[in-house]
């Protein structure tokens, strides 16, 4: 079976071609455009294997989906992206985020091969 990701990003271009970097390399993959509708798939679906969030959204800060992600579905690991790492590595020291990965990516397609290796093996 294949690993699940959602990837929440307010810029839909950048979190669709995330997305497709996730599927190339094998992954069912969704993407959503802000942290409150994040909340809603996440809230009414299975949960992912991964959710790679923004930081900055117009709507709630990342770090808030990362938090109710430990709360609702502690085994999904979870993923902060930013430009702004300062902020970010309050989240990644405070474990809501398994790791941050700094924005502008140098190749998205690299991406998943990073995520990878933090889900339990297959």
């Amino acid at each position: 079976m294949s690993p699940r990701v959602l990837v929440v990003d307010d810029e839909e271009l950048l979190g669709k071609a995330l997305a497709r970097a996730f599927q190339i390399d094998g992954w069912e993959s969704e993407t959503s455009n802000g942290a409150a509708a994040a909340l809603r798939v996440l809230g009414a679906g299975p949960p992912f294997d991964a959710v790679i969030v923004d930081f900055l959204m117009p709507d709630m800060h990342g770090t808030e989906v990362l938090r109710w992600l430990a709360a609702h579905h502690p085994r999904t690991k979870r993923f902060l992206m930013t430009a702004q790492l300062d902020f970010a590595r309050e989240a990644s020291a405070d474990g809501l985020a398994h790791a941050v990965f700094q924005k502008p990516f140098a190749n998205v397609l690299d991406l998943p091969k990073t995520v990878r290796p933090f889900l339990p093996c297959e």
